[in-house]
């Protein structure tokens, strides 16, 4: 999506805050935060996520390696998913327009006298 002549995207920015450190319960360590990232689109549109994030640590032979890691975007408030509500409800409203037109010249035309 980033490279060729038909890329989408320009460039991502991301900005990774931990909202509390590696929590140790045992062997498995927790830690979590937020991620704000910033998305530049071949065709000038830009767009900024807020998401949340969280790593699972476990540790192996002595090292603490990444056993999980969830990253989740705001499903209401989402300026990607917004976009398409409009750009569908744009298309929906021209092709009700187009349509309602076409069914009252159609209904005009064929209209009996009283």
């Amino acid at each position: 999506m980033g490279e060729g002549e038909s890329k989408v995207v320009e460039s991502t920015q991301a900005t990774v805050n931990v909202d509390e450190l590696t929590s140790l319960s045992g062997d498995p360590g927790v830690a979590f935060g937020s991620l704000e990232q910033e998305f530049k689109f071949a065709d000038g549109k830009e767009f900024k996520l807020a998401n949340r994030w969280t790593a699972t640590f476990v540790k192996q032979d002595g090292h603490w390696l990444l056993a999980a890691f969830h990253v989740s975007a705001n499903l209401v408030d989402n300026p990607i998913l917004s976009l398409v509500v409009r750009k569908t409800a744009l298309w929906v409203g021209l092709g009700a327009l187009v349509l309602s037109g076409t069914l009252g010249w159609f209904l005009a035309r064929h209209r009996q006298p009283a």
